[in-house]
């Protein structure tokens, strides 16, 4: 069995937080796919451009998110893409919903992901982004070959 550790390092105007915006963390509910049961889902996303996206919508659109991978049949890829592909068609409706063409209120932003099933941890990155596997003898940095990836919306 693995532990997770978290440690969120986020300064804000040079002040240490202890919370890390727009970072979710989802426990099986108890009517998962049965292949999902014993998973836990991370999902960060980190807003870019755009207007900075109220924390009570990207909590909104975590949960309908895990709902959407907790549901899916299949593989942990299979269902991360389409918690992913949701993602984005959450980002997509709320910027469509906007009057005109008004753009100063359109949200974007990136998207890592990460489940932990047993002791095999699956990541998936939307946009420029990267993860970090930090062990008492390693260091990893998980990033993909272009970092100037388009993210949601």
């Amino acid at each position: 069995m693995v532990e997770l550790y978290y440690l969120p390092l986020y300064l804000d105007m040079g002040i240490d937080q202890t919370e890390l915006p727009g970072l979710s963390i989802h426990l099986p509910p108890r009517r998962a796919h049965r292949s999902r049961s014993q998973d836990i889902l991370l999902s960060l996303i980190t807003p870019f451009g755009g207007t900075q996206p109220a924390n009570r919508l990207l909590e909104s659109m975590q949960s309908e998110a895990a709902g959407v991978y907790y549901g899916s049949r299949g593989s942990v890829t299979s269902a991360m893409r389409s918690a992913a592909e949701h993602f984005n068609d959450l980002f997509l409706k709320y910027n469509a919903h906007l009057q005109g063409n008004r753009k100063d209120g359109q949200i974007f932003g990136y998207l890592n992901m990460a489940v932990l099933r047993g002791d095999v941890l699956f990541l998936l990155h939307v946009g420029a982004t990267s993860s970090f596997l930090l062990r008492p003898d390693e260091f990893q940095h998980f990033q993909e070959g272009s970092a100037r990836g388009r993210g949601l919306g």
